[in-house]
């Protein structure tokens, strides 16, 4: 899709100032899995997985009922993947769910990153609790 002035105006709203760099990335997505996103058939999924400075990737959902009605945001998905030992695949997905009314990019992204101090500490805890098992030779920590 191209550029369009009226959505980067909403995401502008939003405090979302890199619309151009995604706007491409824009397809119909009709077919929602979402039961709570009542969304009409011009709503938009756009994905912004790239361009944000903390490595958080962005979808979000766009939609006017109808041709004369202005867009509105009414959903953004923002996750980050964060290395950890302990899970199997070796990373662990933080993500936050919005729906209509969406705050404002910084006050998700600060969601995402206070979650991943959170998750840091946590994992650090794990990892010295298993240096200290190891070092008092019983080889066992606890999972969350």
């Amino acid at each position: 899709m191209k550029y369009v002035k009226e959505l980067d105006d909403l995401f502008r709203k939003h405090e979302i100032h890199n619309y151009a760099d995604f706007a491409d990335s824009a397809e119909l997505s009709e077919r929602l899995g979402d039961k709570r996103l009542q969304v009409s058939e011009n709503a938009l999924l756009l994905v912004d997985l790239y361009s944000d400075p903390n490595d958080i990737g962005y979808f979000y959902i766009v939609d006017k009922k109808a041709p004369q009605e202005e867009w509105k945001l009414v959903y953004v998905h923002a996750s980050y993947q964060l290395n950890t030992v302990r899970n199997e695949e070796g990373v662990l997905v933080i993500a936050k769910v919005h729906y209509e009314p969406v705050p404002s990019k910084p006050v998700i992204q600060k969601e995402i990153l206070d979650k991943i101090v959170e998750e840091n500490k946590y994992e650090l805890s794990l990892q010295q609790q298993r240096q200290q098992s190891v070092a008092a030779g019983n080889g066992r920590f606890r999972k969350r």
